[in-house]
Formats: structure tokens, sequence, C-alpha cells
């Protein structure tokens, strides 16, 4: 138009309509591009559109959907090595922010591999705004993994109730806790340790959750709830769902391992001392036997004690008849 409006513009319109009859194929606009008899085309466009200067401009626009058309595509590109889009893509959207947006009212879902045999599918879940990875045919899939609207992570796990919760084996070269004493206050030492570690119970166990007993087979450790009256401050969550915090014990454990050693020096030292006074005690009856002319026979080892016991017996005897005698006169 010029100097007019219109109210539809169509610069290619094209209409193909069986009645009665039958089109093995219909193609509205058909467009081929051949070189042919040595001639070169430098750039063949099947099709193109420039818009400028309009309010709204739709490069391609197409209204698919007829319940007579057993198999509708709005767009169907086979044959090509690459497609290429300048702009943003939008799926569900008119308003694309990224270079491609998908955004559905339900959920969001792209599928990685033949839905036939299996693949991955990313989805969005509108019911509780969380990114979703899963495996296997779309509507009977299993979930992998899951990123809540809070950020907790969880690899097997539905509902994560931590930044990262796994149903399962992680293998790691190590693993980091942050304990500078800069990010600490409160610092105390951990008294009567041996005493707190020797009232827990190791046990072994089997899960109750079929699906957990399965990836983990039979376990051992601890059970939360004993665990609480001890150490109430390494377990984490509420009946039902109590967690605790291994690692934690390590320090208790160290301290338990200092007392035992500390009573093990103290024994060593008692045992030492008991040796020398076995040792002077075997020297003096050795002293005995000398000064007796070796007439009596010599005692064993096993009666040192009983001997020397028996001669202070005697001294103490002989010192209170002493004393009486004392008295009397």
């Amino acid at each position: 138009t010029v100097g007019g409006n219109a109210t539809t513009a169509r610069g290619v319109d094209a209409a193909v309509t069986a009645q009665g009859g039958t089109i093995t194929t219909a193609r509205g606009v058909d467009s081929i591009i051949n070189e042919t008899s040595g001639g070169v085309i430098t750039n063949g466009y099947a099709f193109y559109g420039d818009c400028n200067d309009a309010t709204t401009c739709y490069g391609l626009y197409i209204t698919a959907g007829d319940p007579d058309v057993t198999t509708d595509w709005g767009v169907y590109v086979t044959g090509e090595d690459k497609n290429y889009f300048s702009a943003d893509v939008g799926i569900g959207t008119t308003t694309p922010a990224a270079k491609l947006h998908i955004n559905t009212s339900d959920y969001g879902i792209i599928a990685l591999g033949n839905n036939d045999t299996g693949g991955f599918h990313l989805t969005k879940e509108s019911s509780d705004d969380s990114f979703n990875i899963w495996s296997g045919t779309i509507g009977s899939a299993t979930r992998r993994l899951i990123i809540d609207s809070s950020g907790n992570v969880g690899i097997g796990i539905a509902a994560p109730t931590e930044k990262l919760e796994v149903n399962g084996n992680v293998e790691a070269v190590a693993y980091l806790y942050s304990s500078d004493r800069t990010l600490k206050k409160n610092i105390e030492p951990l008294d009567n340790a041996l005493e707190k570690i020797m009232a827990l119970d190791g046990v072994g166990f089997d899960w109750r959750e079929a699906a957990r007993a399965e990836e983990n087979g039979h376990q051992i450790g601890l059970i939360a709830q004993d665990v609480k009256k001890i150490y109430p401050e390494i377990v984490r969550g509420e009946e039902g769902d109590m967690s605790v915090n291994y690692a934690a014990l390590v320090a208790p454990l160290i301290e338990s391992v200092k007392t035992l050693k500390a009573e093990n020096d103290a024994l060593k030292v008692a045992q030492d001392d008991t040796n020398k006074t076995v040792a002077e005690l075997a020297e003096q009856v050795n002293t005995l036997n000398k000064l007796s002319g070796n007439l009596a026979p010599k005692a064993s080892s096993e009666n040192y004690i009983w001997m020397v016991l028996l001669g202070l017996l005697a001294m103490i005897a002989g010192g209170l008849t002493s004393s009486a005698i004392r008295r009397r006169a």
C-alpha cells in the first residue's frame, strides 16, 4: 500500500484444497534451487523474507493443528547440515529472554535420545518449580537429579532437605570441612569424651525403603535417636527423618584416645614402681641368704614378698614387745 491501510497483507498466499479427491503431497509454496550447466549460485534461499518498518513482523508464521490432518508439522526440516537463528528463539513464548526460551503452564521438557528406547529428559515442574533430570521413556522415566526452588540438590532423592542429598555412595579424593580458628567462637574442650563414646552402640542394619536397601545393601552405623541423647549437636532433622554428622565424632574419639593413653601411662608408671620394689625385695632376700651363710634354702622368687612381709611383721612385733617392756619398767 502507498499512503493506505491494510488489515492483513500477504506477500505470498498459497492454498491447496482437496475436495472429494486425494492429494499425496501438497505444497503451499514450492521452491527449488539447482545449479545446472556449469552455473554457480553463491547464496540460495528457498524462502527469503525481509521485514522493514512493521509493527509486528513474522519471518515465517505457520498455523497447524487441523483435526483432519494425521500429523501436523509447524516446521519440518530435513537434509540440512545446520540451522541458524541469529536472534532469541521462543517456544511457548513470544518474548524470549534467552537464545532458547521454553515457557509452558505445565512443565517444559527437553528430551535427549530416542524416547522409544529411553533417553534423558530435562523438566521444569510447575507444581514445585523444580528442575529435574530424568532417564527412560517419557511418562515412566526415573528421576535422577532434582534442584528444588530453595537450591537443594537431590541425587536419587525426590525431596532433598539439604544443599546436597544423595541416595547411594559418593566417592571423592578428599572431603574438606571448614575448620579455621578465625571462623569459630565459644571454643571449649570436650569433657568426659571416653564415657560418652562408650555410651554409643554401633549396629548393623538394613534400610526399610526398598530402593535404598537395594542401592546400599547391609550397612553398619549408629542410631540417630541414641546419638542425640549423648551428642545432640551432631544430629539433624526431626523424628522420622534424622541424620548424624559422623565426621564430628572424630573429635571425641581423639579425646578418648588421649584419655586411654594417659591411663595407660599411669599403669606403666605403677608397673615400673612395682617392678622396682620387687627387685629391691629380691636383693634383700639375696643379702639375707648370704648373711645366713647359705645354710637356709634359697628363697624362690615366688616367696620374696612373703619372706619380706614376715620379716616386717617380726620387726613390728619386736618393736611392740620392746615398747611394752619399757612401759612396765
